[in-house]
């Protein structure tokens, strides 16, 4: 028993260094930047749908007629980094590969949905309660990332234990 939660941590901490690499390098940051223009288009169109004015240019969410009142979705708040950790939690648990794949369907669309809506909460801080946006940004909408985060993988942790026993003890 003790030797398979030594090789499951292993292979958490080696899939999510391989996973958080290729974010490092030089030739994965345009993919990144073209996801965060991806991302900030989306968001743009769901704070548009409720009626808050908003610019896009690229990555950056505009304030109109407040171009200091912008949001900039950098390659670090892409969430791909909170993906790998999700990735790497589900695929060191022990858990059949149907439930696996199901885990990172629903899982990683519910990571980007939160995400999307994090970068249009920071960008509606920005421009309405701007003495707001750092704290926002940089403490809270990171500790609500992340808690999302270990409630996602708990919650199909659980659910996946619960499909096939066998794993309920592991």
């Amino acid at each position: 028993m003790r030797r398979q939660v030594v090789m499951r941590t292993v292979a958490f901490i080696a899939v999510f260094a391989l996973l958080s690499l290729p974010t490092t390098l030089p030739w994965a940051q345009p993919p990144l930047d073209a996801f965060g223009c991806w991302s900030a288009g989306v968001a743009a169109a769901g704070l548009h749908l409720v009626g808050v004015p908003v610019r896009l240019c690229g990555a950056a969410l505009i304030a109109p007629g407040s171009p200091d009142r912008s949001v900039v979705v950098a390659a670090e708040c892409s969430g791909v980094s909170i993906a790998a950790l999700y990735v790497a939690a589900l695929l060191a648990w022990p858990a059949k590969l149907r439930h696996k794949l199901a885990g990172l369907v629903v899982g990683l669309g519910a990571l980007l949905a939160i995400n999307l809506l994090r970068i249009a909460t920071l960008y509606w801080i920005r421009v309405y309660q701007p003495q707001w946006f750092d704290t926002a940004h940089e403490e809270a909408g990171t500790a609500v990332f992340m808690g999302a985060t270990a409630c996602l993988i708990l919650v199909w942790a659980s659910w996946a234990s619960r499909c096939d026993p066998r794993h309920a003890t592991a």
